[in-house]
């Protein structure tokens, strides 16, 4: 009884090896020999390279979806210095929308909604980059202005008054 199992799994397993040479020796043949292996159909070979495109476009897309809900603050501080729809991580993303929408050919569904949020993610990014500037122009800007000024002026004072308080404290004793 014994004997029956270990017969068969040597058997299937040389079977394997020996499927392994011959594939090995076909892959030789064609790259050394000269030898014209089977061409694919012409839909074939499109769906083959839309697989590819899809499997490229999950793993970038994830990546910078990533990127832009837990942006790095290295990368934030960068982003403010650059002001660039390129530099901003919804920018980012909907640049990669919209260049994989395209390459995936706007004739699908899944094509035209990639490019079309992509799209809008892009107009996020502009919209988001005025309001960063509109709000760095009217409220940082004069936000720091007033406390180099006016602070400094304080300070001074400050220092005066306590310059005073001292002598005024040295007199009355």
């Amino acid at each position: 009884m014994s004997c029956a199992v270990p017969y068969t799994s040597i058997t299937m397993s040389f079977a394997g090896f020996v499927k392994q040479i011959n594939k090995a020796n076909q892959f030789m043949n064609e790259m050394i020999g000269g030898v014209q292996g089977t061409k694919f159909s012409e839909d074939f070979v499109e769906m083959e390279r839309k697989i590819d495109l899809y499997y490229e476009l999950t793993v970038e897309v994830v990546e910078k979806t990533k990127k832009f809900l837990h942006p790095n603050s290295k990368s934030l501080t960068k982003m403010f210095r650059a002001k660039s729809v390129n530099s901003q991580p919804v920018g980012v993303l909907g640049e990669c929308m919209v260049r994989y929408g395209k390459q995936l050919g706007e004739d699908g569904m899944y094509a035209r909604a990639l490019v079309e949020t992509g799209e809008t993610m892009k107009l996020i990014c502009n919209i988001k980059s005025h309001l960063d500037d509109n709000m760095k122009i009217s409220f940082l800007d004069p936000m720091f202005k007033f406390s180099q000024i006016n602070f400094k002026e304080v300070m001074h004072h400050r220092k005066k008054l306590k310059g005073r308080r001292l002598d005024y404290d040295c007199k009355k004793r």
